[in-house]
């Protein structure tokens, strides 16, 4: 410990760039599956399928009318060169192609750290750079998002980089040359994410506000550039129609505003005030409202994009992982730059001593916890299983106690195969008319039961006999340890182990 102290002393920046190294090496390793349905199944999916020539839904069509995704091109399009490339040196296995997804993401995560670090350097003092960079090394959400195919994580690093290369430009340490540069990363952020406009949005307000014109408009000419090249020509190209991805993404979002989450104001406050670990997630937030004067349009657009998402209904914690880095550089900062100025709060040293430690404390715990957290394991090693036995032609999904199952990530089973799903209130005369009506080669010769853990299953075969007179049990591939924990205190993710059989005869023909 003793020397781990003085390498600190001595070579600060050693220990933060190596301590972000290794919790994202830990990830990269451990750290598989998926975090959300999204950044599967609207990322990976469509890409592998471009790669075996299918576009199962709809993203490039001749017809704009066609079109069943608002979604950018960009990201899914990056991880279709990806798995292009990986399959034409000859690595199909997609746990492999997985891997190096999960390095490439954590490598690039790491600018985020570099920046982070940089920018705080250049707002306050080198030992407040010293403790953000740590924070941001070490934060314990922070590798798993890194390697996980967001497109709300995506843009953290380059978001990072413009606001570092906006105040080196307000420091005479680059060129005018620069402010076009950043326009350019936030548009590309743009088309990874639409709504870091309302960042980009902010930080050009930030500069309208202080009436220093001249970057606001070459800010926004800039960030044009890459919005009309990859959505003016490049959704023209996709869709049939300009920007028609952009114009198909608003107007669902409007409409199904209410249809997924519809939460109060203040939940991602709420959010933050756990994320952040308290007391200090309460020194943190307090220390980024009142950080506005650190550096205006920066703050700005971090606020506005924080004021957006509490506005809008839909609301799912992903949607601010965005800010997270900036929030704790600001949120830091502000806390000091308050008690700097308080003489009253610096008589509580020992109380706010002993919350940084608990913070250190629980956030070490959750750190090593977290950044090994293989995401949907059953999900996944389920699909492995299948993948190996080598005969799958179809798949029917089960679950009695529910009425929505989540689909299958038929990626890890690396082929496409039927998928069929009986829950809670399907007829079962009904599903047995389906199947009677199936050719041979779709009929489902697997069964996959989702077990809750602490449900009796044990009847379910029996009571699927109309449709599959005789199933033999295969292996049941089990959820990880912290999906265990998570589903316990949360029903609504819906996490199951699964429980596999064989179909061994049927009645279809009956």
């Amino acid at each position: 410990m003793n020397h781990l102290l003085l390498l600190w002393e001595e070579k600060p920046w050693l220990v933060i760039i190596c301590s972000a190294i290794i919790v994202r090496l830990i990830a990269v390793i451990f750290a598989g599956g998926y975090g959300y349905e999204d950044d599967h199944f609207l990322v990976i999916k469509p890409a592998q399928g471009w790669v075996q020539g299918q576009d199962s839904n709809n993203w490039i069509v001749d017809n704009y009318e066609e079109n069943t995704s608002g979604r950018s091109l960009l990201y899914p399009g990056l991880h279709y060169v990806l798995f292009l490339s990986l399959e034409t040196i000859g690595i199909d296995n997609p746990m492999v192609k997985m891997l190096v997804s999960r390095l490439l993401h954590a490598i690039f995560s790491l600018l985020v750290v570099v920046y982070g670090y940089r920018l705080t350097k250049l707002l306050a003092t080198q030992n407040h750079a010293n403790f953000v960079g740590l924070l941001l090394a070490t934060f314990w959400m922070l590798p798993q998002i890194s390697v996980r195919n967001l497109v709300e994580a995506v843009p953290i690093p380059l978001l990072m980089i413009a606001s570092y290369w906006l105040i080196q430009y307000e420091r005479k340490e680059k060129l005018s040359s620069i402010l076009f540069w950043v326009g350019i990363l936030f548009g590309i952020c743009f088309s990874f994410r639409y709504q870091t406009l309302f960042f980009a949005g902010g930080v050009g307000l930030g500069y309208l506000f202080t009436r220093q014109w001249r970057i606001t408009v070459i800010l926004a000419l800039s960030t044009l550039v890459p919005i009309i090249l990859l959505h003016g020509v490049g959704d023209w190209l996709a869709t049939g129609v300009p920007f028609g991805k952009v114009w198909y993404y608003i107007d669902y979002n409007i409409i199904n505003s209410t249809s997924y989450f519809s939460e109060p104001w203040y939940t991602y406050l709420l959010i933050l005030l756990g994320v952040f670990i308290p007391p200090v997630s309460f020194f943190l937030l307090f220390g980024f409202f009142s950080s506005y004067k650190i550096h205006f349009p920066v703050w700005l657009g971090v606020f506005i994009f924080l004021l957006f998402h509490s506005i809008f209904p839909n609301k799912q914690e992903r949607f601010i992982f965005t800010i997270i880095p900036h929030l704790l550089v600001f949120g830091y900062l502000g806390w000091k730059q308050f008690l700097a100025n308080s003489p009253k709060w610096q008589q509580y040293q020992a109380f706010r001593r002993g919350s940084w430690v608990f913070f250190w404390i629980v956030n070490l715990i959750m750190v090593v916890i977290y950044s090994s957290y293989y995401n949907k394991q059953a999900r996944i090693e389920g699909m492995r299983y299948l993948a190996e036995q080598g005969d799958v032609q179809a798949i029917m999904l089960v679950d009695l106690h529910r009425e929505v199952l989540k689909p299958a990530p038929l990626f890890y089973l690396e082929k496409e195969v039927p998928v069929y799903d009986f829950n809670k209130g399907d007829d079962i005369n009904l599903m047995q008319d389906s199947l009677r009506n199936l050719p041979p080669e779709q009929f489902p010769n697997y069964v996959v039961i989702m077990h809750k853990r602490g449900r009796d299953i044990s009847d379910t075969p029996e009571q699927l006999s109309p449709l599959f007179p005789e199933l033999s049990y295969q292996t049941t591939a089990s959820m990880s340890l912290v999906d265990r924990v998570r589903n316990y205190f949360n029903k609504s993710i819906k996490l199951d182990d699964w429980v596999i059989y064989r179909v061994e005869s049927t009645s279809s023909s009956e």
